[in-house]
Parts: structure tokens; C-alpha cells; sequence
């Protein structure tokens, strides 16, 4: 062995004891020589050399570079000069591309749910924008209520009243005396007495319709000359009667007080029941429905919601025989004076 092969068999064994440790080491600690790191899937490796091996085709069989290896085995000084038994550290990349994979997996999923929360935080938003949207609706009706209101409100309160726009109805119950006359010509005097109920309704300043219910009993006798001389003829009769009134009435509105005059005209139903004496001699019993008309005049007295009135009132009851005109009609038609109290009741 010649001098010069001793040293480098020297050499390289001093290379061994010195690197190889520092090697482990570093592997141990993920690092590298010459400030190398592993990467994310790396794993350092060592190779044993076989006799036969040399440095390109350990490279290539590794997929690496005799470069590379060169550089993460710096105790190789020459990179044509190996020896069996010795080992060499590479890097296996096998796992690098697991690795990429995982973490473009992990990118994807972090970017679904990051996706997933902006489509959800604009959901949120998009429900809390609609509920806002009908809860200023709402609140912009309520406001122009309430502005409405309190526009009519203000109207109200700088309007002055008008009379002609509150005219209530009232109902009154009159008391009436039938008064004594010449009826049709005739000697005859009834007299009698009853009691009514008037609804009135107010359609505006100057006129009203008055709804007239009436009760009364009547008491009369007749004078009549026939050939066998002189006969007298006594009746008395119970009776109903309906008169729809319309009038020209003074109107006096719920904030007024005052005198109410009044006249009107309207069509009369009248349903009797009469009891007829002739001559003291004979009687019978009439039921007599009788149509005529009717007129009225007077004037109440209104205070408040209470009124107070007199009236007086003409009916006349068209005859529908000669006979029913001589004896029995008169105690219907003629004048009847009555006075009236009543109330009158606000919208």
C-alpha cells in the first residue's frame, strides 16, 4: 500500500467519525447539512453502499440528483470515489405528495366552510334587512295613523259646530183631549180623551218625519130626524190609529236649546171598535177600519235632551158608506189637543 492511499483511507475514516454522528443528529432534528430542512412529507433515509454502486445511480434509483447527494453527504469529497459498507443519507419525497394533497384537501374544506359561514352570514343578513324592511313599514303606517288622527283630531277641535249636521231624533208620549164640534154638518158633540207615541226623526234644519202611535176612547151622540119623527143615536168607540207625519219643523241641533215650532200633513189608519145605541132601543157592535187624513201643528220647548210641547191636531176619516158618514164616522174626524214629553237621543 503506497503512502499516498494511506492517507486517504485515514481521511475518510476521520470523515466518518466526524460527520456521521453530526448526521444522525441532524436527521434526528428534521435538519439538514449546510442548513437544509425537511419539508413537509420528506424523510431522510440512509443507504448502505454495495460494491458495484456509484453515486448517479443511487440518484437515479431515489429520483434524486448525485448533486443533491453530494450536498447532504458533505464528507463525500469526491463524488466518483465511494465505498461499500458506507452509508449515505437522501431524502425520500415519496410522502411529499401525500402531503400536498392533504393540505390542498384542507385548503378546499377550509374554503367550503369559509363559504359556507359568508352564505350564512348573508342569509342572516338578508332576514334581518326584510324584518328591518316591514318593521319600518309597519312603523311608517302607524305614524301616518297617527298623523291622520290627530289631523282630524285638529280639525275637529278649529271646525266650527254646524248645526245642520247633528240633529237628533227624540221620542215623545202625548196625552190628547178629543174637543166637541159640528162634524159634517151634523148635531153631533163626541168628546173623549187618549195618549200617544210620536218617533221623530230630524233629516235636517227645516225638516223632520214623525212617526205618530195613537189610543182613544171616544164617547158621542147624534140628533137625527127620520119620517116616524125624532130618534136619538148614542156611540162610543175604542180605537187605534197610525199617522205617518212629514213636517216643516224648526231642527234644533244637541248643543242648542230653545222653542221648536212645527206643522205637518200625512195620511191616517184608524181601527175601531164602536158600540152603537138607536133609540134606546136596539145596540150593536162595529169594527170599522177608516182611512183619512191628518194635520198637526204646535211647538215644543227643548232643554237639553228633555222637551216639552203642546199640539193641536185634525183628523178627518174619508166615509165609505152613507150610512157609516150619518152615524159612526163623526167619532173619528175632528180636533184633538194634546200635550207631548219627550227625549231626545244622541248618535
Amino acid at each position: 500500500m503506497t503512502k499516498r492511499l494511506k492517507k486517504n483511507i485515514l481521511l475518510i475514516v476521520v470523515c466518518l467519525i466526524s460527520f456521521y454522528p453530526g448526521l444522525i443528529l441532524a436527521q434526528q432534528n428534521g435538519q439538514l447539512p449546510g442548513g437544509m430542512q425537511l419539508q413537509e412529507g420528506e424523510e431522510a433515509v440512509w443507504y448502505t453502499i454495495k460494491k458495484g454502486d456509484y453515486l448517479k445511480g443511487i440518484a437515479d434509483m431515489y429520483g434524486t440528483t448525485y448533486q443533491e447527494l453530494h450536498k447532504i453527504n458533505p464528507y463525500i469529497k469526491n463524488v466518483n470515489l465511494i465505498y461499500p459498507g458506507n452509508k449515505i443519507l437522501f431524502i425520500d419525497r415519496k410522502g411529499v405528495e401525500k402531503a400536498r394533497r392533504a393540505r390542498e384537501a384542507a385548503a378546499l374544506d377550509a374554503e367550503r366552510k369559509r363559504l359556507a359561514e359568508e352564505r350564512r352570514l348573508a342569509e342572516e343578513r338578508a332576514r334581518l334587512d326584510k324584518e328591518k324592511a316591514a318593521e319600518e313599514r309597519r312603523l311608517a303606517e302607524e305614524r301616518r295613523r297617527l298623523e291622520e288622527e290627530r289631523r282630524r283630531m285638529e280639525e275637529a277641535r278649529n271646525k266650527p259646530v254646524s248645526i245642520e249636521e247633528e240633529y237628533p231624533m227624540y221620542i215623545a208620549f202625548r196625552g190628547f183631549a178629543k174637543l166637541p164640534g159640528d162634524i159634517n154638518a151634523m148635531d153631533v158633540a163626541p168628546f173623549g180623551y187618549g195618549g200617544g207615541f210620536d218617533w221623530n226623526i230630524q233629516i235636517n234644519k227645516w225638516f223632520a218625519f214623525m212617526f205618530s202611535l195613537d189610543g182613544s176612547y171616544l164617547y158621542g151622540n147624534n140628533h137625527t130626524v127620520t119620517d116616524k119623527g125624532q130618534s136619538l143615536t148614542e156611540a162610543e168607540s175604542i180605537g187605534f190609529a197610525v199617522k205617518p207625519y212629514f213636517l216643516l219643523q224648526r231642527n234644533i241641533s244637541l248643543q242648542d236649546s230653545g222653542i221648536q215650532p212645527y206643522i205637518g200633513v200625512g195620511p191616517s189608519y184608524t181601527l175601531s171598535v164602536q158600540n152603537v145605541i138607536e133609540s134606546q132601543t136596539s145596540n150593536c157592535n162595529l169594527i170599522k177600519n177608516h182611512m183619512g187624513v191628518s194635520a198637526v201643528t204646535g211647538f215644543n220647548y227643548v232643554y237639553k235632551d228633555f222637551l216639552f210641547g203642546i199640539n193641536l191636531e185634525y183628523n178627518y176619516v174619508l166615509p165609505l158608506s152613507r150610512d157609516e158618514q150619518a152615524i159612526h164616522t163623526d167619532l173619528s174626524s175632528g180636533f184633538t189637543a194634546g200635550i207631548r214629553l219627550g227625549y231626545r237621543f244622541k248618535e
